[in-house]
């Protein structure tokens, strides 16, 4: 097995919404059809996505080759959890990551003040 590690970042989902358009994580998802992989290690999942549209394309990637995601500040997160009281936690924590996208996104287009 090959330790990898990315470092490449970006949140763009396709106009049509069926693909997530990000180079760097596109050739590591390509890289779990050759490489060996039982999961993807993150400092956190904001790191994969911050939009519930890339959240399930880029679950449904993983889940085609059964590598799991481990986050280093969700400790107990999984794609594969299905107890109910870590579905609420991460999913919050996820809605705090969309929120935090698009007060950047907002405060950017402002422009300089």
């Amino acid at each position: 097995m090959t330790d990898t590690v990315s470092r490449i970042s970006g949140a763009k989902v396709d106009e049509d919404g069926l693909a997530v358009e990000r180079e760097g994580l596109q050739s590591k998802l390509a890289d779990l059809v050759s490489v060996a992989v039982d999961c993807v290690v993150v400092l956190n999942t904001s790191r994969l996505w911050r939009s519930d549209m890339a959240k399930v394309l880029i679950q449904r990637e993983l889940k085609r080759y059964h590598v799991d995601v481990r986050a280093i500040e969700q400790q107990t997160y999984s794609i594969y959890n299905d107890d109910p009281n870590d579905f609420l936690v991460n999913g919050m924590l996820e809605l705090l990551d969309q929120y935090q996208r698009l007060e950047i996104a907002l405060k950017l287009s402002r422009g300089p003040m």
